[in-house]
C-alpha cells in the first residue's frame, strides 16, 4: 500500500484512490491487511488514513431533498446538506441504506463523475472534494446552461476552470510541449501574435484592420535571405523551395507557420534529401495543400461508415512526379531512357500511385498549443508535425515501384530479441505528464483516469536509473530522449513482459518506448486466435467472441488469457480472461506473445487446461505503428 500510494498519479490533495491490481509481490496487498480498515500508512509525503470509498465524494441530492422535507430546526437530518454542502452521515441510518440509494442511480441521488467518457472501467467514478472539474461537462451533469458566462461564474466559485480540449487530460499543472527546432521559451510580457495593426483602431478585430500579412511574410523572408550570414545555405534552400514548393493558400494570414515550412529547407540545406522529404510529408502545410491530412484507408471507411472510399491520391502522385523519381526513367547523364522500340519508359503507374496513397493514410493534426502564432484561434496546430491515427492507417502489405515490397531489408518483428526494450540502442521518448503514447494506440481517457494501472518502474531497476538520471540529491533529471548505451538486466515485472509501450518513472513522468522499425508478416503458419472479448454465456451455446482475428504465435500481440475445458453443455471452450479480478494482470497495455502467455497460464492455474489463447485488451486489433513509412 505504501508503494502504491507513493507512485499514484491521483492529484487530489485530500483523497487518493488506489487500486490493488494483482497478487504479484510488488503490487499485492499484504494478507494481514485484507480484512483491515481505517489503518494509517506513513509515506514519503506524509500519513494517509484508509477511509470509506465514498468519503468526500460528490452526490446530487436534489431529488432526495425534495421528497424528504425538513422536520427540525435547525435541520440535523440527512437533508440538511442543502444549506451547508457537507453531510455527516447520520448514525440513525445504516450504511446499507446509502448503498440502496446508490444502486438506484439517478432516482433519489446521483453521483457526479469526475470525467465524462463514452466508456470507462473506473473503480470509483465519483467526483471528490478537491478534484479538478471540467466545467462544461459538469454543467451537463447538473443540467445547467453551458453559456460561457455561466461556466466562468461556476469556475470562479469552485476555484478552477479547465478548458474542454486535450489540455485538461495532462497532469502536473500544465502541458509539456517540446517545441519546434530553434524555438525559444515564451516571454510572459508578450502575446503570441506578430503585432501589426493599421491606424484604424475603431475596427479592432475586423479583418480589414490588420496589416497585409502576405507582405509581412515577404519582408521577413527577404531580410533573412539577403542578410543572413549563411548565404550558401540560403541559396540552397531557395533551390530546394523551387522544387518542393509549399503554397500559402492554406492559412495565408499566418506568418510563423508559413516561414516554419521554409525553415525545414534551411535546416537541411546541406543534409539528406530523405530527411527533407520526410519532414515535408509530416508538415501540416503539405497535408493541407495535397489533401493527405484526414485521408483514411478504404478498410476504415468501410468498417466505420460502410462506404467504399479510396485514399486520396494527390500527394501519392506528386511525391513521385514532382519530388522524387519523375515520370520517366533517366540515364546517369540525365537523358530519358527508352525501350527497344524507342518509347519512353514510365517510372510508375496508377497502381503505384494507389500504393503511395495507402502509405500516406491516417495523418491528422496535432492539437494546438501555446508559444506559437495562431490567428483567429483554432484547435489544431499548423506548426507541429502531423501524427498518424493508427485506426485510419492502411496496414496491408504494399509493393514498391521496383517490384519488391515496402519494408524489405527491415528485420521481422518476431525476430527481435527477448526484452529488446532493455538492449543497447533501445530508445525512450519523454512524454512528460501524459501517459498516452504517440506512436501506438491507447484510449484517450486513460490519461486522466487514475484507476488505470500503469507500468511503473521500481527504483531498483537499471532501466529506472537510466531514465531517471538522478542528480546528487536523488532528483530525476529527465532528458527528452534516452538511448541505452548498454544492455540492462530485467527487474521484477520487466522480466514478465515481452515489450513495453509506456513506463512510469515517477508520478506524472512517463517515457514511451520507441521500438525499432520492423515488419509484421501478413501470412504465416500456426496462427493463433486473438479476441477482443466475449459476449455473455448462452446455455447450450457458450460464450461467443465479439471480434477475433489471427496473430503470429511469436508476435507480441495481445494480453494474457487462460482457459478451462468447457463442460458438455457448451459447444466451445470457456475462456477465462486474465484481468484485475484474477489477480494476475500487471498493467494496462500489457501485450505478450503466445509462449509467454502459455508459460504464465501453466504457473497460474492447476486446473485442467486447454491451450491458452491470446486476448486483446486495450491495443488495437492490429498493431500498425511499427510499419515503416518510406
Amino acid at each position: 500500500l505504501k508503494h502504491i500510494l507513493e507512485t499514484s498519479n491521483d492529484e487530489n490533495p485530500y483523497i487518493r484512490d488506489v487500486v490493488l491490481w494483482n497478487r504479484m509481490e510488488e503490487d499485492a496487498c499484504n494478507e494481514a491487511d485484507l480484512a483491515e480498515f481505517g489503518m494509517l500508512i506513513m509515506t514519503s509525503e506524509g500519513c494517509w488514513e484508509n477511509v470509506h470509498p465514498d468519503y468526500m465524494s460528490l452526490f446530487d441530492f436534489t431529488n432526495y431533498v425534495a421528497e424528504h422535507p425538513v422536520s427540525t430546526t435547525p435541520d440535523t437530518s440527512i437533508t440538511g446538506l442543502k444549506n451547508i454542502g457537507f453531510m455527516d452521515y447520520p448514525d440513525s441510518h445504516p450504511m446499507s441504506y446509502f448503498e440502496d440509494l446508490k444502486r438506484e442511480e439517478g432516482v433519489q441521488i446521483r453521483s457526479l463523475a469526475r470525467y465524462v467518457y463514452p466508456s470507462t472501467s473506473r473503480v470509483n467514478q465519483n467526483a471528490r472534494f478537491g478534484d479538478k472539474m471540467i466545467v462544461d461537462q459538469f454543467s451537463q451533469m447538473i443540467g445547467m446552461s453551458n453559456d460561457r458566462l455561466n461556466l466562468l461564474a461556476v469556475a470562479n466559485d469552485l476555484g478552477m476552470m479547465m478548458l474542454s480540449n486535450q489540455v485538461e487530460s495532462n497532469r502536473g499543472g500544465g502541458t509539456l510541449v517540446c517545441g519546434s527546432p530553434n524555438e525559444v521559451s515564451p516571454d510572459p510580457l508578450l502575446d503570441d501574435y506578430f503585432d501589426g495593426l493599421e491606424a484604424d483602431q475603431a475596427c479592432f478585430g475586423c479583418q480589414s484592420s490588420y496589416v497585409n500579412y502576405y507582405q509581412q511574410k515577404q519582408s521577413v523572408w527577404t531580410m533573412i535571405a539577403l542578410q543572413a550570414e549563411d548565404q550558401l545555405c540560403q541559396r540552397m534552400a531557395w533551390s530546394l523551395y523551387e522544387h518542393l514548393n509549399v503554397g500559402i493558400t492554406t492559412a495565408p494570414d499566418n506568418t510563423e507557420t508559413n516561414l516554419y515550412s521554409y525553415d525545414i529547407l534551411t535546416r537541411h540545406c546541406f543534409g539528406s534529401y530523405f530527411d527533407i522529404l520526410k519532414e515535408m510529408v509530416y508538415n501540416p502545410k503539405i497535408g493541407e495543400q495535397f489533401n493527405s491530412v484526414g485521408s483514411t484507408s478504404a478498410r476504415q471507411k468501410w468498417d466505420v461508415h460502410k462506404q467504399l472510399v479510396l485514399p486520396d491520391e494527390n500527394l501519392g502522385r506528386e511525391i513521385m512526379q514532382l519530388f522524387t523519381i519523375g515520370m520517366h526513367e533517366l540515364n546517369y547523364d540525365g537523358t530519358e531512357t527508352r525501350d527497344v522500340y524507342g518509347r519512353l519508359i514510365q517510372t510508375y503507374d496508377n497502381y503505384d500511385i494507389m500504393t503511395n496513397a495507402r502509405v500516406l493514410t491516417g495523418f491528422i493534426y496535432t492539437s494546438r498549443r501555446g508559444n506559437v502564432e495562431e490567428l483567429f484561434r483554432s484547435n489544431k496546430s499548423r506548426m507541429d508535425p502531423m501524427r498518424i491515427n493508427v485506426d485510419a492507417h492502411d496496414f496491408f502489405p504494399k509493393p514498391s515501384v521496383d517490384g519488391n515490397w515496402i519494408g524489405d531489408r527491415y528485420p521481422l518483428c518476431i525476430d527481435l530479441p527477448k526484452h529488446h526494450f532493455l538492449k543497447i540502442g533501445a530508445t525512450f521518448r519523454f512524454r512528460g505528464g501524459s501517459s498516452l503514447p504517440q506512436s501506438q494506440y491507447a484510449p484517450a481517457h486513460w490519461d486522466s483516469d487514475e484507476s488505470i494501472k500503469r507500468f511503473t518502474l521500481s527504483s531498483e531497476s537499471k532501466l529506472y536509473q537510466k531514465l531517471c538520471n538522478p542528480d546528487d540529491s536523488g532528483e530525476c533529471q529527465f532528458a527528452t530522449t534516452v538511448s541505452l548505451d548498454e544492455n540492462l538486466l530485467c527487474y521484477e515485472r520487466e522480466c514478465r513482459v515481452d515489450e513495453v509501450i509506456i513506463v512510469q518513472v515517477k508520478p506524472g513522468a512517463f517515457y514511451e518506448y520507441i521500438r525499432q522499425p520492423c515488419v509484421q508478416l501478413s501470412f504465416y503458419d500456426d496462427a493463433k486466435k486473438v479476441v477482443t472479448g466475449y459476449s455473455k454465456h448462452v446455455p447450450g451455446v457458450g460464450r461467443r467472441h465479439t471480434h477475433a482475428m489471427c496473430a503470429h504465435p511469436r508476435k507480441v500481440a495481445a494480453g494474457r488469457s487462460c482457459c478451462d475445458v468447457a463442460g458438455t453443455d457448451t459447444s466451445e471452450y470457456n475462456y477465462k480472461m486474465v484481468s484485475q479480478a484474477d489477480g494476475c494482470a500487471d498493467y494496462y497495455l500489457l501485450i505478450i506473445c503466445f509462449n509467454t502467455s502459455s508459460d504464465f497460464c501453466r504457473s497460474f492455474t492447476v486446473k485442467e487446461r486447454c491451450l491458452p489463447r491470446l486476448n486483446f485488451s486495450a491495443p488495437p486489433m492490429v498493431d500498425v505503428s511499427v510499419m515503416p513509412i518510406i
